[in-house]
């Protein structure tokens, strides 16, 4: 028997992230050094692009239901020095891709966090 969180707007994507780097004061760039990245999965409320797409009908943890594909939009926090940083933040995304095929919520597909053996998964 497999379980799964379905995911409402108040999970947390934390993961660790590859992309490639120059730290101040070297200069010289780094390939695919690892770092931490968070958001909450609701997206960035701030105006930035995020896809989240809510059920209102359906509620998970007396929250709305959230569908497979959801995304976070960009501004990712990424937690690391690295002079990339705005350029890689400003064009970052997180789609919720794990999904239950036989489950629907308006629809579509419920979404469901990463099983915890997966590199990223939300909390």
């Amino acid at each position: 028997m497999s379980a799964f969180n379905l995911l409402h707007p108040e999970h947390r994507m934390i993961g660790i992230d590859l992309h490639d780097a120059i730290v101040p004061p070297s200069g010289r760039k780094i390939p695919s050094l690892p770092h931490t990245v968070f958001a909450p999965l609701h997206g960035a409320r701030g105006g930035f692009a995020a896809t989240v797409l809510h059920v209102p009908k359906v509620q998970v943890y007396f929250a709305d239901a959230l569908q497979r594909s959801t995304d976070i939009g960009s501004m990712i926090k990424h937690v690391q020095l690295n002079a990339l940083a705005p350029l890689i933040m400003s064009d970052s995304k997180s789609k919720s891709e794990f999904g239950a095929g036989t489950v629907r919520v308006g629809g579509r597909p419920v979404g469901a966090a990463d099983p915890p053996r997966r590199r990223a998964r939300i909390l």
